[in-house]
C-alpha cells in the first residue's frame, strides 16, 4: 500500500475510535483460521469496509487523508497473528481480487495475487491472470512472467540515484503508520538514556531533510 501523512489525532478521536480497533482485532483473529485466500480477502474486505468506508478507490489510493483509525489498528500488530505487512497487502489482495473476474480471482492462491500485485497496469495484470488459470502455472513462473514486463540493464534493475536511494529508505523507515505504532508502547518503555538517544537521531534526520529541501530549492532557482 502506500506513504500516508497522518495528522495529529487528539485523545478523544482515539478513544472513540478504540471500539471500532478492538472490533477489528476480534475479526481478523477470528477469520485468519480459514483458507488462506479466503482468509486474505476477507481480512481486506472488513478492513475496506470499516476503515475506508467501503471505498475501493479510497483504499487503493495514495491519499494522505486516509483514516487515522487504521494506523491505530497497525500499532497494535502484536495482538494479531499477522504483521502490518500482511494487512497492508491484504487491503490490495482484496481490491485486486473484486476487479479481477470471479472465475479468474478464485482460482488464483494468495501467493498467485501477491506475485500480481507488482504489476501497476490493469490490463496487462488480467492478461496475465488469465494466462495463470488456462496454463496451471505455478507462484513462480508467474513471477518470472512480472519480472519480464519491466526493463532490466545488465546489473539488473537500474539503479536510482544516491539522492533518491536515501530520499526513499527515509520514507520507509519514517512512514506515518511505523511512527503511530513507535510512539505508542514500544516508546513509552524507552530507558530514559534509550529516549535521549532517539532524540538525538531524530534531530540529526531533521537537519538532514533540512539541508535536502534547501539543495532542492536552491537547484529549483539555478543556484
Amino acid at each position: 500500500m502506500s506513504n500516508l501523512v497522518k495528522t495529529p489525532v487528539s485523545r478523544a478521536v482515539a478513544h472513540a475510535e478504540r471500539p471500532m480497533v478492538d472490533a477489528a482485532v476480534a475479526h481478523i483473529r477470528g477469520v485468519w483460521t480459514q483458507g488462506l485466500l479466503a482468509t486474505v480477502v476477507a481480512v481486506g474486505d472488513y478492513l475496506i469496509e470499516h476503515f475506508y468506508d467501503g471505498s475501493l478507490e479510497l483504499a487503493r489510493s495514495r491519499s494522505p487523508s486516509k483514516a487515522s483509525a487504521f494506523a491505530q489498528l497497525l500499532g497494535r500488530v502484536n495482538e494479531l497473528p499477522i504483521g502490518v505487512h500482511q494487512l497492508r497487502q491484504a487491503i490490495r489482495v482484496s481490491v485486486q481480487y473484486r476487479e479481477l473476474p470471479a472465475a479468474i480471482a478464485d482460482r488464483l492462491s494468495a501467493s498467485h495475487h501477491g506475485a500480481l500485485l507488482l504489476v501497476e497496469d490493469a490490463r496487462v495484470r488480467g492478461e496475465l491472470a488469465a494466462q495463470v488459470v488456462q496454463g496451471d502455472l505455478s507462484v513462480r513462473e508467474l513471477e518470472r512472467m512480472v519480472r519480464k514486463l519491466k526493463p532490466r540493464h545488465p546489473g539488473g534493475r537500474p539503479a536510482a540515484a544516491p539522492p533518491l536511494r536515501w530520499a526513499r529508505a527515509l520514507v520507509r523507515a519514517v512512514n506515518p503508520e511505523g511512527i503511530e505504532a513507535l510512539a505508542g508502547a514500544p516508546l513509552r518503555r524507552l530507558s530514559p538514556a534509550d529516549l535521549d538517544s532517539l532524540e538525538a537521531s531524530a534531530r540529526l534526520a531533521r537537519k538532514a531533510i533540512d539541508r535536502v529541501l534547501e539543495a532542492c530549492t536552491q537547484k529549483r532557482r539555478g543556484k
